[in-house]
């Protein structure tokens, strides 16, 4: 209870993320993945974060130092990912004062924004959130869902979205819209889209789309 789930637009946004380990570099994975502009601030760093930053230089700066209070409010999200309790509920108190989200990794009553476990199709994104209860369940339903979820939806997100927008132009009804799109989201257009390529699928998408602005 208490946890409103949504998704955060973070393009371009100023996100901080403390401490240099591994947890620290799967939370600036997932940032530069939304397109976030990354600080990380920690005394050391491991490799993969290193790799990271040396791959994504407009993206990610690299501060080598101890986290000491300071004012956040120029960040969007704060992420607190080290191993000493001290920092960790520092950033917090500093975040509260900012009024800027913070996560403080694995400590649920140091957190106003957790990270869900996350199944990624292309622009379509399943999330699954125990509220901090317990991370190992929503890691197991993850893995059940990627299995239900294959790689290729993505390209069927896609190519929806591109449906969609052409759509906005054919039908000025919304009603209208919404039931057509409907059908086209069906498990049955879904199957049927299952091994063709991406040009294949925008062919047959259209088709249908053209055949059912015409019959309803």
């Amino acid at each position: 209870m208490g946890w409103f789930p949504m998704f955060l637009k973070i393009t371009d946004a100023r996100c901080l993320v403390v401490g240099g380990g591994k947890v620290a570099y799967r939370k600036v994975e997932s940032l530069l993945h939304a397109g976030a502009s990354i600080e990380v601030l920690s005394a050391d760093f491991c490799k993969e974060l290193v790799q990271i930053a040396e791959a994504n230089p407009s993206r990610i700066q690299m501060e080598r130092g101890t986290y000491t209070s300071r004012d956040l409010s120029i960040y969007q999200l704060v992420i607190a990912a080290t191993d000493d309790p001290q920092t960790n509920r520092l950033v917090y108190e500093d975040a509260q004062r900012a009024r800027v989200l913070v996560n403080v990794v694995d400590v649920p009553e140091l957190c106003t924004a957790q990270a869900a476990a996350v199944v990624r199709r292309g622009p379509l994104q399943i999330a699954i959130h125990t509220g901090g209860e317990c991370p190992a369940l929503a890691a197991a339903i993850r893995q059940e869902l990627e299995k239900l979820y294959p790689t290729w939806l993505g390209d069927f997100a896609e190519a929806l979205g591109e449906i969609r927008q052409e759509l906005l132009t054919l039908c000025p009804d919304s009603q209208h819209r919404k039931r057509i799109l409907q059908t086209l989201a069906d498990t049955n257009v879904r199957d049927n889209c299952r091994h063709l390529s991406r040009p294949q699928m925008m062919n047959y998408l259209s088709a249908e789309m053209h055949r059912l602005l015409k019959n309803t």
